[in-house]
């Protein structure tokens, strides 16, 4: 009978020795998986960077433009529909044309059109 109590307690050391490395082996492979998330969630912030870059380069020329585009009209009342078309001219012909945002959804990220808007106002 001791024979068969110490066998079955080698079988279950042995058996939680098994389950210990199968542990390690899936904890390995969701931090592989986290590691490949975090890799792919930084390559795609800097795409989007890219853009944050372009308005700084440009930050002279849309101040100017801000300037010359913002009328008031007689009541004193500020008029930035002119103002609002540059940045939408802005943002298609410069912003999106960049070759690192091709291939990003902006009607899937309309956040991300925005962010780019209050960057420029």
């Amino acid at each position: 009978m001791t024979a068969e109590v110490f066998g079955g307690i080698g079988f279950l050391a042995i058996l939680g020795m098994g389950i210990s490395a199968l542990g390690k082996h899936d904890r390995k492979q969701k931090s592989d998986a986290q590691k490949e998330r975090q890799r792919l969630q930084d390559l795609y912030n800097q795409r989007i960077n890219t853009g944050f870059d372009a308005i700084r380069e440009h930050a002279r020329t849309l101040g100017l433009k801000r300037w010359q585009l913002i009328s008031y009209d007689d009541y004193g009342t500020p008029q930035y529909g002119k103002w609002y078309r540059e940045i939408d001219y802005f943002l298609n012909t410069v912003i999106w044309t960049l070759p690192a945002l091709q291939g990003i959804n902006r009607q899937a990220n309309p956040q991300l059109d925005e962010n780019y808007r209050k960057a420029i106002i």
